[in-house]
């Protein structure tokens, strides 16, 4: 009996050791179901990001579009006051002009006036 005793007794022991090896194998099997758990939450908030990510992206690329459009239409507009600012220039130059003209010749009257005057003797 002494050897089916020992036998019984490491069976025991045997069947204690796989006890304790489950036991360690169910919190591993723990460990990773939150693991597992924190991995899909991360997922979902990169999900998230990236959608955030793209939504911004064309956000910034309607913004961009729209600046180069006002870019492109304030340069049309300098463009035409420019020409325009010339436009006006070159008229004031040639009312400058004809008021020098029209001075000169203002003044020559004045001058024929006053000889006529002179001559007549009215002054």
């Amino acid at each position: 009996m002494e050897k089916e005793d020992q036998i019984l007794d490491i069976l025991q022991q045997v069947k204690a050791q796989l006890e304790e090896h489950s036991k360690q194998f169910k919190s591993v099997d723990e460990k990773f179901e939150s693991i597992d758990n924190q991995f899909k939450s991360i997922h979902e908030k990169l999900d998230i990001n990236s959608v955030r990510i793209r939504e911004n992206r064309d956000i910034i690329t309607a913004v961009l579009a729209g600046q180069e459009k006002l870019k492109a239409e304030f340069d049309g507009m300098q463009i035409s006051h420019q020409k325009e600012h010339a436009s006006l220039k070159e008229e004031n130059n040639d009312i400058s002009d004809g008021l020098k003209l029209l001075k000169e010749e203002n003044w020559n009257r004045k001058l024929e006036i006053q000889r006529v005057k002179n001559h007549i003797g009215i002054n």
